[in-house]
């Protein structure tokens, strides 16, 4: 941060994987160095759904108010509309009211309307975005990276400089960046946009109102008005051939589930083998989503011959045009996964918790390529930093799988030596007779070597663990010579703190 910040007349991102280093970053790193900063502005830049978009807030306000607790909600939502500057996820992530909403007010495809977001200050996501193509230091997380890159670099403006830190964790993000999902919501992401029908056999919402105001056009409204419902109806086929097609994968996953449902991934070797059966209904929805796109291309290509439209029909007809782009993705996605080989990609499925499937998705073997790449479009050498990217002083396999192999100039490395002094400052204790980690009592046993060292040394302690199970078994007896009183943690005066990590691979 020293070298970015003494770098004047440039500008840096800073990409990290968690949000403790963010915060770090940004409330204790960079604070410090504000002498040197000058009128230099730093500021941090979040994935598009910690954001309250415009047409989110939108649909929220008029959702109907059926009983008591929807009018508490909706006042809720005006209230902190009324105080929030930045309208981000985590300000509502413990609200009384609110945190059961979050799905509903957040998560949602990118989707920025062209005659409102863009313009003024009423999109959140997008001043968002403002502010970071202003900034000189901007702080990032890995994910938010490479979506920059898919968006063809759009996101996070132009850059001089860039450092990742954590870069050991890149080529997972990357992986899942670049993984093809397809679940129950990329039909509902289509719905939100074209509108719910009021009734059965009804056209969309959105569809028909927009057909409606084309007809006041004249001819060429009227022309497209008619392209409109067409596109309606097919939209309608789509909806009830994916939901054919995805109960047929489901019912697949169901009839192979055999005694208790595994809920972990299962990968498909075999397309063919796997999906033969299915080849009807994935025909069919194939089928319907080909034709929605090709009814959509009509309907744009009338409704661009149509002048002087309205605000309001511009609007609609903008998120008529997405919903088109995400029909052809999904006809995209649907093929790839049920049909196309690739021996570079694993194509995976992940069962629903009681029945049916909750994903069906594939992920690239290997992340280098795509990150070779990534360092290709770009003018500026990433500089990569981690405790973890090293075996000793080797970097091969680091180089690798982060796509910097093979580069002219080659890149460099360099290892720095911890300045913790673990010989004289730590001290690794093994007990002698000690039950296995498999063991029933193994918890109990761990609960009593921290009591001993509790009352033995005059320090605070933690205690990581990789289960709830084996806390509770060691803060009984914890709590029975009165180190400890709550689970998980505990307060600021008690001397044992328990603490829970999944990830860990050890007690």
């Amino acid at each position: 941060l020293v070298a970015l910040v003494l770098r004047q007349g440039s500008r840096a991102v800073v990409s990290t994987h968690t949000r403790a280093l963010q915060s770090q970053i940004m409330e204790q790193d960079l604070p410090r160095l504000a002498p040197q900063l000058g009128d230099r502005k730093y500021n941090l830049l979040m994935g598009r759904r910690n954001y309250l978009c415009l047409r989110q807030r939108q649909s929220f306000l008029s959702r109907p108010i059926e009983e008591m607790g929807d009018a508490l909600r909706g006042a809720a939502f005006r209230l902190w509309l009324a105080a929030t500057r930045d309208g981000m996820r985590d300000e509502l992530a413990g609200h009384p009211l609110l945190a059961d909403e979050l799905g509903a007010l957040f998560d949602a495809a990118d989707l920025c309307l062209p005659g409102q977001c863009y313009e003024g200050d009423k999109c959140f996501v997008q001043n968002a975005r403002r502010r970071a193509r202003d900034t000189d230091i901007l702080v990032v997380n890995h994910s938010l990276l490479l979506a920059d890159r898919l968006a063809g670099h759009t996101l996070l403006g132009e850059v001089d400089h860039l450092v990742i830190d954590e870069a050991h964790r890149l080529p997972a993000v990357t992986l899942d960046a670049h993984t093809v999902v397809c679940g129950a919501w990329r039909l509902r992401e289509i719905d939100d946009l074209v509108g719910h029908a009021r009734r059965e056999g009804n056209l969309p919402e959105r569809i028909s109102l927009a057909a409606e105001r084309l007809q006041g056009y004249g001819p060429e409204g009227k022309k497209a008005a008619g392209s409109c419902e067409d596109f309606g109806r097919a939209v309608r086929r789509v909806g009830k051939s994916f939901e054919a097609w995805w109960r047929a994968l489901g019912q697949l996953v169901d009839d192979a589930s055999t005694g208790r449902r595994d809920l972990n991934r299962a990968r498909v070797r075999d397309k063919d083998e796997a999906f033969g059966s299915l080849r009807p209904q994935t025909s069919d929805v194939l089928e319907d989503l080909a034709d929605a796109v090709g009814v959509y291309a009509r309907m744009a290509g009338h409704s661009a011959a149509v002048d002087d439209l309205s605000p309001v029909l511009e609007d609609d007809l903008a998120q008529l045009a997405q919903a088109g782009q995400l029909l052809s993705k999904l006809h995209q996605d649907i093929h790839f996964l049920m049909t196309d080989p690739d021996e570079e990609w694993v194509t995976w499925i992940e069962p629903a918790p009681r029945s049916g499937l909750r994903r069906l998705g594939a992920t690239l073997l290997e992340s280098g390529e795509v990150l070779r790449e990534f360092w290709l479009d770009v003018n500026y050498r990433p500089v990569m930093t981690s405790a973890t990217l090293a075996v000793g002083e080797d970097f091969t396999h680091m180089l690798r799988e982060l796509g910097l192999t093979r580069r002219r100039p080659p890149a460099l490395t360099s290892t720095t030596p911890s300045p913790f002094d673990y010989h004289e400052q730590t001290l690794v204790l093994t007990p002698s007779h000690f039950p296995d980690p498999g063991a029933s009592h193994f918890g109990h046993a761990v609960g009593e070597v921290m009591r001993s060292l509790a009352l033995g040394v005059p320090r605070k302690m933690m205690g990581l663990f990789t289960s709830y199970r084996m806390i509770r078994e060691a803060e009984d007896i914890l709590r029975e010579a009165g180190l400890t009183e709550d689970h998980v943690p505990g307060g600021p005066d008690l001397p044992v703190l328990l603490s829970q990590n999944p990830r860990s691979g050890t007690g």
